[in-house]
């Protein structure tokens, strides 16, 4: 399933409500990734495509759409905030941020790590991007990695 501009919010800590008290006292909520989280701040990328589970959502990409002519550099400072906080969420194995940035594009792995391009400069979006999808989507439904949960 695709979100288009989801909200996200980091991940309480794990031993955040080990006190006998119910969420709700603590000002806890769970997510659709079936997560506890801090209600105070949040984080909105133009899209996230989960696979649905029975109990939870399971992050598979997480994009980000920047025009011609911004600054990559902070660009990629927003796709790296948006991946720690899905980290924190058990994303699937085969998890890929994309940052599309004017005609090219760039994936980085869960850990933050950009996917090496030739010369450093990006992919061109019409060749390259449907097979990052489709890669990802054989990885999940064929059973690649863990569905994780």
């Amino acid at each position: 399933m695709v979100k288009p501009q989801p909200k996200i919010r980091r991940s309480a800590p794990p031993n955040g409500a080990d006190d006998g008290q119910p969420f709700e006292d603590e000002g806890l909520s769970i997510d659709s990734m079936g997560t506890p989280v801090i209600p105070d701040t949040y984080f909105e990328p133009d899209f996230i495509i989960v696979h649905v589970g029975d109990d939870r959502d399971v992050p598979l990409v997480c994009i980000e759409v920047k025009k011609e002519g911004g600054s990559y550099k902070s660009a990629g400072f927003q796709l790296h905030e948006y991946i720690q906080v899905l980290a924190s969420k058990d994303p699937h194995d085969e998890f890929v941020g994309i940052l599309v940035f004017g005609g090219k594009f760039y994936c980085y792995s869960v850990r933050g790590r950009r996917a090496p391009t030739p010369g450093g400069d990006g992919w061109e979006t019409a060749d390259n991007l449907e097979g990052v999808f489709e890669k990802v989507a054989k990885g999940v439904l064929g059973g690649k990695g863990k569905r994780r949960r």
